[in-house]
């Protein structure tokens, strides 16, 4: 496994992992802080898994629901975008000061503060009388959702070695995979019933029971936090959160602003993102909210690449391909769910058997095979909708996307752990952090440039799937580069 990265399972980054400097002068340490008392997680782990499939499942209703609450509220079609919009510049505007406020506060006690939060934001937006509520109960929704995130895999990576580590991490990766879906499903099968008139409320209001029953629970999650984080960086996560702001908003909800708004916003956020480089040089990696000697770490640089390239070709699929499910085949919203169910089965099945597959083949070896499946497997979606006239059959269909599920899951488990694994475990909360926020920038680019592609053969929705499903192999190709890259990279720090 010397050319492969980090797995899901592996304790620490290849070459050693990344450990924070002090301000004053101190004695002579280990390069690794000592190692934290581990114990099995147990119950403490289905709690966390519980704490992530939230915010999958904010997302998931939110892409299902969002028809019936524009009709139910009488919003105009804009509205309804910013509803979408609002709560992706919240999360991703909040997932690296949430990892490291795990990092520095505790990370049970950060994931019950926003688990605190998410119960009523999630509320509001259920309750939502018109839509200057229901905007404010997005953004909260969307804070909420960014603080607690980070903590789950932080904790996992500091409570966990081996393969406990490799499983709990697998079963993140379903987690996350399959509460898309279950959100999806969930809130197609409300809005399609509809009961008492207020199927789109139950669907968003859903979320607050999961988060109160996760907050009652999570006693049982054990505590842990990083011993060298000595100061938080609050003009850090002004800076950087203002510039994820600044590229989301002006990406979710580009239709809109005008272009010269667009242009404006991404100005400022590459203006706002050197600024934040600067004010981190001038910070002590203990004071940093991003240390950069983290990110001058080759395997992390190339993992996080991988993220923000893997999520906008995911962001795109899903969101081009339900669109044009409903909008250009003629399926319903609770049809639309379930066919994309069953890609989401595929991925959730295989994501909990990763670690077996990663500790047979390696990391790098499972990644470019899904690479491989995935570009077979769309070229095979395409020749069926391109062949049906605009009826593909949908049992066909269904196994073919069975399939692209089980590729995507072989590409993304493995991603987890080379990110996670190239730092120490007391910086998990900020690996976490930047994990989670290229996963909601590469969304947030993906679903544009899919829907360009989309929007220039409106007339034609078959031939505008084929268009979208060549960018997405495009996208694979580069993936694929990036994983031969991180594997030399590895075997570079290894020697």
């Amino acid at each position: 496994m010397a050319d492969s990265p980090a797995a899901p399972g592996a304790p620490d980054a290849p070459g050693g992992p990344i450990t924070l400097s002090s301000d004053s002068p101190a004695p002579p340490e280990p390069t690794e802080p000592p190692e934290p008392t581990r114990a099995p997680l147990g119950a403490g782990g289905v709690v966390l898994l519980a704490a992530a499939i939230t915010g999958n499942l904010i997302f998931g209703s939110s892409t299902l629901a969002l028809p019936a609450l524009e009709n139910g509220l009488g919003l105009t079609a804009s509205t309804g975008t910013l509803v979408v919009a609002l709560f992706s510049v919240g999360f991703a505007s909040s997932l690296v000061l949430g990892g490291r406020l795990g990092d520095a506060w505790g990370r049970r006690r950060m994931l019950q503060i926003a688990l605190a939060a998410l119960v009523p934001a999630s509320l509001l937006v259920a309750l939502a009388p018109g839509a200057g509520v229901l905007l404010v109960g997005r953004v909260l929704q969307g804070v909420a959702s960014g603080l607690a995130l980070p903590q789950v895999l932080s904790t996992i990576q500091h409570t966990t070695v081996g393969r406990s580590r490799a499983r709990w991490t697998g079963a993140y990766a379903s987690v996350i995979g399959g509460g898309t879906a279950i959100g999806q499903i969930g809130a197609g099968a409300l809005v399609a019933a509809d009961p008492w008139g207020a199927g789109w409320r139950l669907a968003f209001g859903f979320v607050s029971l999961v988060a109160a029953v996760a907050l009652f629970a999570a006693r049982a999650i054990p505590e842990t936090s990083s011993s060298r984080v000595s100061r938080l960086d609050p003009l850090g996560a002004l800076l950087l959160g203002a510039a994820i702001a600044a590229i989301v908003l002006p990406l979710g909800a580009g239709s809109l602003l005008a272009t010269s708004a667009v242009v404006s916003l991404l100005v400022l956020a590459a203006v706002l993102l050197a600024a934040f480089a600067l004010w981190q040089r001038h910070r002590t990696d203990a004071h940093a909210l991003v240390p950069l000697s983290a990110l001058r770490v080759r395997p992390l640089q190339l993992g996080l690449a991988l993220t923000l390239v893997f999520f906008a070709s995911y962001g795109g699929f899903v969101y081009y391909f339900s669109t044009t499910l409903q909008t250009g085949l003629h399926l319903g919203a609770f049809t639309t769910a379930t066919v994309l169910t069953v890609f989401a089965a595929g991925f959730v099945v295989t994501s909990a058997l990763l670690p077996a597959l990663v500790a047979r083949w390696t990391p790098r070896h499972v990644m470019l095979a899904g690479v491989a499946g995935q570009a077979v497997m769309l070229a095979a979606t395409a020749a069926i909708i391109v062949g049906s006239d605009g009826h593909p059959p949908l049992v066909l269909l269904c196994l073919v996307l069975v399939v692209l599920g089980v590729a995507q899951a072989a590409m993304y488990g493995p991603l987890i752990g080379s990110v996670m694994g190239a730092v120490s475990h007391d910086l998990a909360g900020l690996a976490s952090g930047l994990f989670s926020t290229l996963q909601q920038v590469g969304i947030a680019l993906g679903v544009p440039v899919f829907g360009l592609v989309l929007g220039a053969l409106p007339s034609y929705p078959a031939l505008a799937v084929a268009a979208c499903i060549g960018v997405q192999i495009l996208f694979a190709s580069v993936f694929a580069v990036l994983v031969t890259a991180l594997g030399r990279a590895t075997r570079a720090a290894q020697e």
